[in-house]
């Protein structure tokens, strides 16, 4: 879907409903008993400040599309420059 989105992106969102992609999500992972199905991941080791200072540079797709909002965890001791 990502890919979809990524190279046709009128063409999904005219096609394809992607807010209901998290309610799905949701379902699917009820139904095989596991907690979430990951909709939208970010690589590990990208600096969560830069991620923080323009978000637009990580994220091809606005999270908004699939009813998702972007989020950034900082661990102690990493990326603490």
């Amino acid at each position: 879907m990502t890919r979809m989105v990524v190279t046709s992106p009128e063409y999904v969102k005219s096609k394809y409903n992607l807010k209901e992609l998290k309610t799905l999500g949701t379902l699917v992972a009820d139904a095989v008993q596991i907690d979430s199905v990951p909709l939208h991941t970010r690589p590990v080791g990208i600096r969560v400040k830069s991620i923080l200072n323009n978000p637009s540079t990580y994220d091809i797709i606005d999270p908004a599309l699939f009813s998702l909002s972007r989020s950034a965890a900082q661990r102690k001791g990493v990326d603490d420059a």
